[in-house]
């Protein structure tokens, strides 16, 4: 996805612009920026990111997307907070607007959420997932699998296994045997979609194996 970006194929830079908008508004948020901002700030930043002379800098054989991506945050925001202070002192041009005549400030000084590269690493985490269920979800051509996956995805992690397929098993018309057996290949193909939104930028190999390592412990921390 990411080298099909970089020779500018459209729907790469869709998909990477769906993927990676919230992480990078995220980041924002978890840097105190106010609210007001973190919208123009992650459109001007992700004009930057997906410029062709910027995604030709991308080598594959040099690291994951998402950690070239988080060093290109932190500068940019490095250079956002230059010309913010730049600007209080009466001079230099910033191409995002810092500045919208009213009188809150632009960074919330009292900002106490998590910090930049987590909140970025967390939604990113869901944004993952949330794709690899939406495509489960399309998969489930006919009614009863619809009905199915419907019931058995929010449950699938659930603590409390033993009760909650005894009263799935109930509400869909099935023996437990066959409730475990659907959640069972439903998690297995759910494990190979998010799979595939991760080679998606990252490719195969140690990388991927790293990316899900970490994409799991994410997922264990919220």
């Amino acid at each position: 996805m990411v080298l099909s970006a970089r020779d500018q194929s459209m729907p790469a830079l869709t998909r990477l612009c769906e993927t990676y908008q919230g992480p990078i508004k995220a980041f924002f948020r978890g840097a105190g920026c106010s609210r007001d901002y973190v919208d123009d700030l992650a459109q001007d930043f992700l004009v930057h990111i997906l410029h062709p002379d910027v995604l030709k800098t991308v080598d594959p054989d040099r690291g994951r997307f998402r950690s070239f991506l988080l060093v290109c945050l932190r500068r940019y925001w490095s250079q956002v907070q230059a010309h913010g202070r730049t600007i209080k002192k009466g001079g230099g041009v910033i191409h995002v607007p810092l500045d919208t005549g009213s009188d809150r400030p632009e960074f919330d000084v009292a900002h106490t959420g998590p910090r930049p590269d987590q909140a970025f690493d967390v939604e990113w985490g869901r944004t993952v997932v949330q794709r690899a269920v939406r495509r489960l979800e399309a998969e489930a051509a006919d009614p009863v699998r619809q009905r199915l996956v419907s019931h058995l995805l929010p449950v699938l992690y659930a603590k409390e296994r033993i009760e909650t397929q005894a009263e799935l098993a109930r509400q869909l018309g099935m023996t437990p045997g066959a409730v475990r057996i659907a959640i069972h290949r439903i998690r297995k193909r759910l494990r190979q979609l998010i799979i595939e939104e991760l080679a998606a930028t990252v490719g195969a190999g140690a990388d991927l194996e790293k990316e899900l390592r970490e994409l799991r412990a994410i997922l264990a921390g919220n």
